[in-house]
C-alpha cells in the first residue's frame, strides 16, 4: 500500500501547487479539504478489504461496509 500512496500523495501535492499558484491558495485549500475525505474513504476501504475489522457492534460495522460499498 505504501508505494501507491506515495505516488498519489505526490500527485495531490503537484495539483495543490499548480492550483494554489493560479488562485492565490484558495483552490489549494479546497482541493486538500476534499482530498482528505476522498483519501480517508480509499484507505478505510483498503483496510477492510484486506481483512481488518472495526471495533463496533455488528450493526454499525454492517452499515459502514454498506456505505463503503463492501460486501
Amino acid at each position: 500500500m505504501t508505494r501507491g500512496d506515495v505516488g498519489i500523495g505526490l500527485g495531490v501535492l503537484l495539483g495543490t501547487i499548480v492550483l494554489g499558484a493560479m488562485s492565490f491558495g484558495l483552490l489549494a485549500f479546497v482541493v486538500n479539504l476534499v482530498w482528505a475525505f476522498v483519501y480517508n474513504k480509499m484507505y478505510t476501504t483498503k483496510l477492510l478489504e484486506a481483512g481488518y475489522q472495526t471495533e463496533d457492534t455488528p450493526e454499525i460495522t454492517g452499515r459502514a461496509r454498506s456505505a463503503l460499498g463492501i460486501t
